[in-house]
């Protein structure tokens, strides 16, 4: 579990790449526009992402499974929302690792999918 809390400090902290808060610091406007080719806006993204966090975390947690949409469309009005819930995930999912010593394979998840989609989120960015 300590490789699993460090993957999930790293993502957090962007030790190695840019930090989760850092890369979706931007517009809702900018964060939902489908750019030429890409099937997702940035903000689509994140909400995928996003929704499979807190199912892992229910999970971990040993809660009832949230409602989920797998790739929900995403209004301007609901970024701020949904950049902040993905980030608190992450903080949750550390905070929940700190303390536990088994699921290593649902917070590995969390840090694959994450990471994953931030780099999406990256790319979308240059665009």
């Amino acid at each position: 579990m300590d490789s699993v809390r460090e993957a999930l400090r790293q993502l957090i902290d962007g030790r190695d790449f840019s930090s989760p808060r850092s890369v979706l610091r931007i517009s809702a406007e900018r964060a939902c526009e489908k750019k030429p080719g890409a099937p997702y806006s940035i903000a689509e993204n994140v909400a995928h992402a996003d929704g499979w966090q807190r199912l892992w975390l229910a999970q971990i947690k040993g809660e009832e499974r949230p409602p989920h949409t797998d790739w929900p469309g995403v209004n301007p009005n609901e970024w701020p929302a949904i950049r902040e819930s993905f980030c608190a995930g992450l903080e949750e999912a550390l905070g929940l690792a700190e303390k536990a010593e088994h699921d290593a394979e649902t917070f590995l998840r969390i840090v694959l999918h994450g990471s994953y989609h931030i780099g999406q989120c990256v790319l979308l960015k240059r665009f």
